[in-house]
């Protein structure tokens, strides 16, 4: 039980935390000002200029992406440093069994969105390029544009309702996970903040298909912060509680009796004060 690891810990939360707090603000700053400069450049008619905008909301949105990643790896390392400081395997382990259930889900999803979307295209009818005799040379080699067959378009719709589904319970469990392991940390650093976190975090993803969903998740994340904030040592703690029970419990007052006449004295008297013999 080493206060490095506490120290690093801490630190290593709290980094991860305001990263999940702040990538969302970015990201919505971001695309205002991109929807703000690809409006004033339509007015002033540069065609140019929105491909540019596009370009850095492209790169901007992938460096927030790396930092995402960044911040989840460092909220693992975070709670293994926590949970090896505390003696708490439960910690590390759920927040890992939560990252797990996260990655592979998502690869997952994206698999079988990507089988699914091949098959519809795989399903659109080649172009005719049929030539009459009615019909130009122009005419002749303009491929005539088809659609997919309506069985396999309610296919691949019905099919992403599916991996919507999926992909929100495969979320849920994660955020399980996720609760639990700050539960666990919440319990044994006495830091309610981080039960808080939790709870959210798990509303917030069960909620994901509702706009508010999002704004509750984020929210969690900031009572994680504010738990990684002002989290203590076990020795801090231990001096708190041990200063609050001083508070709450009485002073108890000694009393010495006299061996002669029996009558109380206080503990540091010398004579007695009803006959005044010595009582020491």
């Amino acid at each position: 039980m080493s206060i490095d690891s506490f120290e690093s810990g801490k630190k290593l939360g709290l980094t991860a935390s305001l990263i999940a707090v702040i990538s969302p603000i970015l990201i919505v700053i971001t695309y205002v000002v991109f929807f703000i400069s690809l409006f004033t450049r339509v007015l002033v008619v540069n065609p140019s200029s929105p491909a540019t905008s596009f370009t850095a909301v492209t790169i901007v949105y992938y460096a927030i992406g790396a930092a995402s990643v960044a911040g989840v790896i460092l909220f693992i390392v975070a709670m293994h440093r926590l949970s090896r400081y505390y003696s708490e395997p439960a910690i590390f382990k759920n927040a890992l069994y939560g990252l797990i259930v996260n990655v592979v889900g998502a690869v997952v999803v994206t698999i079988f969105f990507a089988v699914m979307f091949g098959s519809l295209l795989r399903s659109i009818p080649q172009s005719s390029t049929t030539q009459t005799t009615s019909f130009t040379a122009v005419q002749a080699i303009t491929p005539v544009p088809t659609l997919p067959p309506l069985s396999s378009f309610l296919g691949f719709f019905f099919g992403l309702i599916g991996l919507v589904l999926a992909a929100l319970v495969i979320g849920i469990v994660g955020a399980l996970f996720y609760m639990r392991a700050l539960n666990k940390l919440g319990e044994k650093s006495g830091n309610q903040s981080f039960n808080t976190a939790g709870l959210l975090i798990l509303i917030g993803v069960a909620t994901t298909i509702l706009l508010i969903g999002g704004i509750i998740y984020w929210i969690g994340w900031i009572f994680a912060a504010s738990g990684f904030h002002s989290i203590k040592p076990l020795q801090t703690q231990q001096a708190q509680v041990f200063t609050a029970q001083q508070a709450v419990t009485p002073n108890v007052v000694q009393k010495l009796y006299c061996p002669y006449c029996g009558n109380e004295n206080n503990a540091n008297a010398i004579y007695c004060n009803t006959c005044g013999r010595k009582l020491q």
